[in-house]
């Protein structure tokens, strides 16, 4: 009882330090992902692909409870995916092992503090990224990456030449910040070009 007094009081004491408005949505649990108590959060802010992928550094989320408190939740792993034109991740967080678990946080928000987000702050650059085929086969690396008003463009030089790559799901699937990858589909069609 002495213990759980005293875990409330810290949570208390730190979000004295953190007011509400200090907070940003960024989207909301959608389902379970797996039986280890993964989840998929689709986001719903205005973000572009180096924002999105940058959600993948992030090392505490934050849960809105029933109560309106904004529970942190510390990161296990993620990793953003772009589908159907909108970003979602999947994201285990240290507190949830279990699919049960993961059950009770749909339908829930998360947030991050404002200060952590920058929408519309400086781009992460791709160039040197590898770009490979799920089976790990290499098209070269990203040695431009070129603006466009409906997408960003890579720009690949590999053993076969110069490719560009419409960075949409078409083509892309993932990007993995660790190893500097982005793992493709597709991409054969567009070196036949």
């Amino acid at each position: 009882m002495q213990i759980w007094l005293w875990l409330n009081l810290r949570f208390h004491l730190y979000m004295l330090g953190h007011p509400s408005d200090e907070f940003i949505r960024i989207g909301s649990v959608v389902r379970p992902h797996g039986l280890s108590g993964e989840v998929v959060v689709s986001v719903d802010v205005d973000i572009d692909i180096d924002q999105a992928n940058n959600l993948n550094s992030f090392e505490i989320f934050y849960v809105k409870n029933e109560r309106g408190d904004f529970i942190p939740m510390r990161v296990e792993r993620s990793q953003v995916v772009f589908k159907n034109n909108q970003f979602s991740f999947f994201v285990k967080f240290v507190q949830v092992s279990t699919r049960e678990t993961s059950e009770a946080l749909k339908g829930r928000d998360v947030f991050l503090l404002s200060d952590d987000l920058e929408i519309g702050g400086e781009k992460e650059s791709y160039i040197d990224y590898e770009l490979t085929s799920e089976e790990g086969e290499s098209y070269g690396l990203v040695t431009d990456v070129i603006d466009n008003p409906a997408h960003p463009i890579l720009e690949i030089s590999g053993e076969k030449g110069r490719i560009l790559v419409p960075f949409v799901e078409t083509y892309i699937i993932s990007v993995d910040d660790e190893e500097k990858r982005i793992i493709g589909k597709n991409i054969e069609y567009l070196m036949q070009l």
